[in-house]
Order: C-alpha cells, then structure tokens, then sequence
C-alpha cells in the first residue's frame, strides 16, 4: 500500500518536493511578508514610533530664547521631521498594504532618511562645531545601512514584485 504525501498546509494537494507546500499554498506562501521583510517592517514600525518623539522635542526647543541662527537651524529640522512623519507613515502604509509603488516610496524613504541623518549630525557638527558622538554614528550608521542594502535588495529581489502586487 503506497502512502500519498500531503501539503503541509492545507494537507490536501500533492506537495512539491523542495517545499512540501502544494502549489497553492506555495503561491500564498511567497506572498506574505516574511524572510529578509521583516527587517524592513520593523524599521518602519520603530521609525513610526521615534520620529514623532524627535519632532515634539525638536518643537518644544522653539521656544525657547534662543540665537536666531539656531532657532533657524530648529525651524528647518522641525520642517524635517515633519516630512520625515508623512514619508514613514506613508511608507509604512504602503508596504504594509503591500501597494506595487513600494519600490519608489521606500527607495525616496531611505534617501530621505540618509538626508535627515545627514542634517541631524553633520551639518549640526560643522555649525554648532561640536564633536560627533556616538549617538550621531549610529544615526549615520542606520540610516546608509538602509540606503546601501535596502534599495538595491527593492530594486533588485525577485521576490518582491510577489508580494507587492496590489
């Protein structure tokens, strides 16, 4: 008596070797956000939460009596957490929603993100001529980690024209 192997899934299709999924469940399968997205995902949702909390405490500096140079300095950087708030929602909605335009929202999320890091440490250490800390390389650190391996990794996967296709 022959024993027929079932998907592992829905335990009721012939299974592919390599998977153990039917062809089916395969399909589904390589349309979630899973794998390597992860890391993606999580920046975003931990990017949603710190950003907010970086542009109240960049606001609540304004008013403060402060050299107008400075307070021009804390007027942009508010301006530019701001647009950083609307481009991560933004992002995270679409790669949550997993919408087609994902390539273009995430690589201007990421170039944005190296910008404002940018802003936020050096252009801070050469007007204010204050040393880098540690803070501010890990800042800088991030944000091209991002820049360097995500948007290629958008650009290029195969696998992401799978799981972003609505």
């Amino acid at each position: 008596m022959e024993i027929k192997m079932k998907c592992i899934h829905c335990h009721e299709n012939e299974p592919n070797k390599e998977s153990g999924l039917c062809d089916s469940c395969e399909s589904k399968e390589s349309a979630k956000i899973n794998g390597l997205l992860y890391l993606p995902a999580l920046g975003l949702c931990i990017s949603a939460i710190l950003t907010p909390i970086s542009f109240i405490k960049y606001f609540s500096m304004l008013s403060s009596n402060l050299p107008s140079y400075v307070a021009y300095y804390l007027y942009a950087g508010t301006f530019i957490l701001f647009i950083d708030i609307l481009m991560t929602y933004f992002s995270a909605w679409t790669f949550f929603k997993k919408k087609k335009s994902i390539k273009k929202v995430i690589i201007s999320y990421y170039i944005f993100g190296a910008i404002t890091a940018l802003y936020f440490t050096i252009l801070a250490s050469y007007l204010f001529n204050m040393p880098l800390t540690t803070p501010d390389i890990r800042a800088l650190t991030s944000a091209f980690v991002g820049l360097i391996f995500w948007v290629p990794y958008f650009l290029l996967s195969k696998r992401i024209p799978m799981v972003f296709s609505k």
